[in-house]
């Protein structure tokens, strides 16, 4: 039989699996998109608290430390930053959590 017709006359368990393992792909990768996603938030956020926790001096010339530091924004980012986290961290483990239940990983 041709390849051709072959795939017009093909039905039953092997058309449902070849179907089922398509859509099982595309759910996966979908669930590993998101996650990677929440990944690299988590972490550019973990970057942004480093880079706003260096009060260190910026210059040999003076001996000032947060030169120019408005605390009361810092304090409501860094809370800000905290939150976030703390959210992102909660999503990243829902979705490891589906994933591991749907994929058995």
């Amino acid at each position: 039989m041709s390849k051709f017709k072959n795939f017009l006359t093909e039905t039953g368990d092997s058309l449902i699996n070849k179907r089922a393992d398509a859509l099982t792909s595309e759910t996966k990768d979908a669930f590993e998109d998101e996650k990677r996603q929440v990944e690299r938030k988590i972490r550019n956020i973990e970057n942004e608290i480093v880079s706003m926790e260096d009060l260190s001096v910026r210059n040999t010339q003076t001996l000032v430390v947060g030169e120019s530091l408005d605390t009361k924004k810092w304090v409501n980012q860094r809370i800000n930053y905290a939150l976030q986290l703390r959210d992102l961290k909660v999503e990243l483990e829902t979705i490891t959590s589906l994933i591991s239940e749907y994929f058995g990983e």
